[in-house]
């Protein structure tokens, strides 16, 4: 090899389900795979993915990584649909092993935003609360990422690093350098400015 002693791969974790395929991936050297969750249930998490029978196999291949020995941490979008469940989908993925979620909040681009009833208002950061007090119960690593800080009342050490907030600006440095620079307002101003981090 390369020298590599940490591998990881972000993925919806279907093509772990196929424990050959999780074998030889872990065989070749990866050590640790975050995977999307986005429901406790198939009904809401293939509702979301719009995939059919994902919620099953993303759990089988949670369950083929850990009997590999890979670290696995847990991905959850949080959205108005599963906000409310966010406690159960914690517990669902620690009784299969997890130990470390990354909350992330729904931005408002792509699908998101023509979907835009599935962003979150400040109505939502009761629920919010009550999943990360879950995890931390359950002796879990727990990680937010683009929630506001209003959100996090009483949890403000899981207020994310306004490093990381500076590298999601980043992404999308040619849209302010064009604002700032030359005066042309984003595309995306406007009503969806209230929800993005």
């Amino acid at each position: 090899g390369h020298g590599y002693r940490w591998i990881q791969a972000i993925s919806n974790g279907r093509r772990f389900a196929y424990r050959a395929f999780t074998e030889q991936a872990a065989g070749a050297g990866l050590t640790e795979v975050t995977v999307s969750m986005h429901g406790h249930e198939a009904a809401l998490h293939d509702g979301l993915t719009m995939a059919p029978g994902s919620f099953d196999q993303s759990v089988a291949g949670i369950g083929n990584l850990l009997r590999t020995g890979c670290h696995v941490s847990v991905d959850i979008v949080v959205s108005r649909r599963n906000v409310e469940h966010l406690a159960a989908i914690v517990e669902r993925c620690a009784a299969l092993g997890v130990r470390e979620f990354d909350i992330l909040l729904i931005q408002p681009f792509g699908r998101a935003w023509e979907n835009r009833d599935l962003l979150l208002g400040a109505g939502a950061a009761p629920a919010l609360r009550r999943g990360l007090r879950t995890a931390r119960s359950l002796g879990c690593w727990v990680w937010t990422n683009r929630v506001p800080p209003a959100f996090l009342e009483g949890m403000e050490e899981l207020i994310q690093s306004p490093a990381k907030i500076l590298d999601d600006v980043g992404g999308r440095r040619e849209l302010f350098r064009g604002s700032i620079r030359g005066g042309r307002l984003p595309d995306c101003r406007g009503e969806r400015c209230a929800f993005c981090v």
